[in-house]
């Protein structure tokens, strides 16, 4: 049977006449005729007897209805979803966050998504930058979020704002200064992020011009466990705001670099495989949330 024979079919079957079902279907009654016709010489049977002037359906059209019933519902199920897309009110969302990211930033702005979108499922995975290409190509995440990613061939970006790394330490390390150089970190002892990626690669750069080495301690590819190293009193760490302004042992101070060691946010995905509009939506709330927690940092 064609689509256009189990519309008819159904419509008949539930009104009980040809003249209702051209009303439901707004066609003419001969239109009605015509496909019933058709339907009944292609499946080489009646599917309705004409009895005291009614249409009855026939033991061929009782058991075909269960199958048609099935059919209509997936179109409801099919309906329903599509009006939802088209409101952003149900689907998914897989994402791929450095961890720094993923303490209190995306936390945030998945329950304000989720207060508007209660249907939306989100499926998070916590990755360097150099997993999340091969994650984005392997189609397992649908965005990326990280620290100062390289461009890389078959992806596009969305700048979501800028951040500044800091230098944690035990209070009054730099004696109230607001603002401290590079060359301060000497004489102290040192947790190096060298190789976690894009943010060391900025430290390693403002590092390598001085003029000695400095004193280190202990080298780490997690920030959070730097900023709790330093909370323990192993030294002092170079780190993101974020993981600075992070809960941990000990008490800590945070002092920014004079110039500041800056490095952009930004979100990515397959340029083969454009974003869902839901998938843009959440961006947009990602980022709003992003740019109040770097003001309520600032004050």
């Amino acid at each position: 049977m064609r689509l256009r024979h189990i519309e008819v079919f159904h419509a008949i079957y539930a009104t009980g006449s040809i003249t209702n079902a051209a009303e439901m279907l707004h066609v003419s009654q001969p239109s009605i005729s015509k496909v019933l016709k058709h339907a009944e010489m292609q499946l080489g049977y009646e599917l309705f007897h004409r009895v005291r002037g009614k249409l009855v359906p026939s033991p061929e059209a009782e058991a075909l209805i269960l199958e048609v019933n099935k059919v209509y519902d997936q179109i409801a199920s099919l309906k329903k979803s599509a009006r939802n897309l088209r409101s952003n009110t149900s689907g998914s969302i897989s994402i791929s966050v450095m961890p720094a990211l993923g303490m209190e930033i995306l936390p945030l702005a998945i329950k304000r998504f989720h207060e508007q979108y209660p249907d939306i499922l989100f499926n998070v995975q916590t990755k360097h930058f150099e997993d999340v290409p091969s994650a984005l190509f392997e189609y397992e995440i649908d965005i990326g979020l990280a620290f100062n990613p390289e461009s890389h061939a078959g992806l596009e970006c969305v700048d979501i704002g800028e951040g500044e790394l800091l230098c944690v330490h035990a209070p009054n390390t730099f004696k109230g200064k607001s603002k401290i150089e590079a060359k301060d970190l000497i004489g102290h002892e040192f947790i190096s992020i060298a190789d976690s990626g894009p943010l060391a690669d900025v430290v390693e750069k403002e590092l390598s011009e001085l003029q000695q080495d400095l004193d280190t301690r202990a080298f780490v590819q997690t920030y959070y466990v730097a900023r709790n190293l330093v909370g323990y009193g192993l030294g002092l760490s170079v780190i993101d705001e974020f993981t600075a302004g992070a809960e941990g042992p000990g008490v800590i101070e945070a002092t920014g670099f004079e110039p500041p060691m800056s490095f952009s946010v930004k979100g990515f995905y397959l340029e083969s495989r454009p974003l869902s509009v839901v998938c843009q939506e959440f961006l947009s709330c990602f980022k709003e949330v992003f740019a109040e927690l770097r003001d309520r940092s600032s004050l």
